[in-house]
């Protein structure tokens, strides 16, 4: 089942390598095309997000990530299972996510083709936090503890790519607000370890006295294995003083 899964999943990210190679190699011309017919330079890519045709790529890059990282983390769930059965709940989980993996390779694809088409105008969010926030998501969902927690997350992706691709500032935004959210309730969800108590708060008072009673044992032993040694000491040296008085003799 693990590898029928791969083998699928896989063969629809790779579906779009070609037009990839030639977003990338045509993104320069890209932005010249633009340029020439809004009469405008591209915004500068601190100030907009998605504004050239390389910001687009990069978009779809990222999500590619995303995607890569959501079929990992789903092939590490049903290769835990060695040679047993995948259990039932276990496969409905993994053959939804991997569908929404392979629509969100689909959707990144269609960045990569036509990203000239794609370019937003005064997006308002810089391009840095836009792909600080993909790069959050990849994360939460490599290091996620139960792999069913992602899926408000997966469909944030799915939704922030779907905006991409109407080339619209508004929806860009409560895609992105909308990523942002799910982000935080997933480390919300996430299990904190309890803080630890000093000794005093985390033991009953007769526990600690009866601790502080093993202790003052323990010390009053150790004394009195250190007298013990003192005293065998003595006696064998006054022993030995006396064999050998009465081996010499007067």
């Amino acid at each position: 089942m693990a590898e029928q899964m791969n083998d699928k999943t896989m063969a629809g990210g790779d579906a779009g390598k070609g037009a990839v190679a030639g977003a990338g190699a045509g993104a320069g011309a890209g932005d010249g095309e633009v340029a020439a017919k809004t009469g405008a330079a591209p915004a500068p890519a601190g100030d907009n997000g998605l504004a050239s045709v390389a910001q687009i790529v990069e978009l779809a890059d990222q999500l590619s990530a995303c995607a890569d990282q959501l079929h990992e983390r789903i092939m590490r769930d049903i290769r835990a299972y060695e040679e047993g059965n995948v259990p039932y709940r276990v496969q409905t989980a993994a053959r939804t996510l991997l569908e929404d993996e392979l629509l969100l390779r689909q959707r990144a694809n269609g960045l990569y083709a036509d990203a000239a088409t794609y370019i937003v105008k005064s997006l308002g969010r810089p391009q840095q936090k836009l792909v600080a926030l993909t790069t959050a998501a990849a994360e939460k969902i490599r290091k996620i503890t139960l792999i069913g927690d992602v899926t408000g997350l997966v469909a944030g992706l799915l939704h922030l790519a779907g905006a991409a691709a109407t080339g619209q500032a508004v929806p860009v935004i409560m895609a992105l607000d909308n990523l942002h959210t799910q982000i935080k309730v997933l480390e919300s969800h996430q299990p904190r370890l309890p803080s630890r108590p000093e000794p005093s708060q985390r033991m009953p008072r007769w526990t600690k006295r009866r601790h502080e009673g093993a202790a003052a044992s323990a010390l009053t032993g150790h004394r009195f294995v250190k007298l013990a040694d003192a005293l065998v000491g003595t006696l064998v040296g006054t022993l030995v003083g006396t064999l050998v008085g009465t081996l010499v003799g007067p």
